[in-house]
């Protein structure tokens, strides 16, 4: 019984470090940060999944439908350079 109470009380006090309040500022972009955003004019990405909210499509009938279509990357035509290709629910070109 006591390991269990220990147990519990580890998990707690992990689960509490874990809520600290951060006091950086949120516009400046840490040095060790992997992704940051990029306006279209820089990345020459223009992209926009329109979702239209209707009765038929809607996240009663379709729960995960508006998360998305996905993004796939992937040296597709072979020139050494990554190609993206985003998929939309409505939309196709």
């Amino acid at each position: 019984m006591k390991q269990i109470a220990v147990t519990i009380a580890a998990i707690i006090l992990l689960m509490a470090s874990g809520c600290n309040q951060s006091t950086e500022d949120s516009s400046a972009i840490p040095a060790n940060t992997l992704f940051s955003t990029l306006p279209a004019s820089v990345t020459g990405i223009d992209f926009i999944n329109q979702i239209q909210y209707t009765e038929e499509y809607n996240p009663y009938t379709f729960r995960n439908f508006f998360n998305g279509g996905g993004v796939g990357l992937g040296d597709i035509n072979n020139d050494g350079l990554v190609d993206v290709f985003f998929c939309a629910n409505f939309e196709s070109n």
